[in-house]
């Protein structure tokens, strides 16, 4: 029973108008306006983790996993590119992981470092290599290569946001006011 409620939290009035307003950043985050790319129409960096990472603090995994995987088909499907059912997956498993690690819990540089490691590696480097490669029909060890250096550099830039993040007195006390 008690990790039923860590999974999944029925929010409050007030928590309801939260997760509609983190959804609605979420969308804007990750919509095509604030996507940075890289490498023309190949690498794209985007802040859409913010959201997910404040959703995952405040109202555990299942919501996050769900706004993630809600969030992927929304913005695919307004964009007008082809929906692939892989990068749905890997939006939900990375709202989970943040949920799992941060949920009812004071996030630390290392949970923070050790969940981005999981996410680097398993969801963004080996799943999305993969959804790439079976899309573009592309050899894995090429994109690989590309998506690794791209890697290394989003993993310090989110873990730098994520920790400055957690030391805000402001989200400190609102998430303070949203588990009571």
């Amino acid at each position: 029973m008690h990790t039923q409620k860590k999974i999944f939290t029925q929010p409050n009035a007030s928590g309801i108008a939260i997760l509609g307003l983190l959804t609605a950043i979420r969308l804007i985050l990750g919509s095509s306006l604030f996507t940075f790319y890289l490498i023309p129409n190949k690498i794209q960096f985007s802040f859409a983790f913010i959201a997910t990472f404040l959703i995952a603090m405040w109202f555990g995994p299942f919501w996050a996993g769900f706004i993630g995987g809600f969030a992927d088909i929304f913005l695919t499907l307004i964009s007008g590119q082809i929906y692939f059912p892989g990068f749905t997956l890997s939006a939900i498993i990375t709202g989970f992981v943040f949920g799992i690690f941060f949920f009812n819990r004071q996030p630390t540089l290392k949970t923070i470092i050790i969940s981005q490691l999981i996410v680097v590696i398993f969801v963004n480097l080996f799943l999305n290599t993969l959804w790439v490669v079976i899309l573009n029909h592309v050899p894995f060890d090429v994109i690989f290569i590309s998506r690794f250096i791209k890697e290394i550099v989003t993993v310090l830039v989110q873990v730098f946001i994520m920790d400055l993040i957690v030391k805000n007195k402001t989200i400190i006390s609102l998430g303070k006011r949203l588990r009571k």
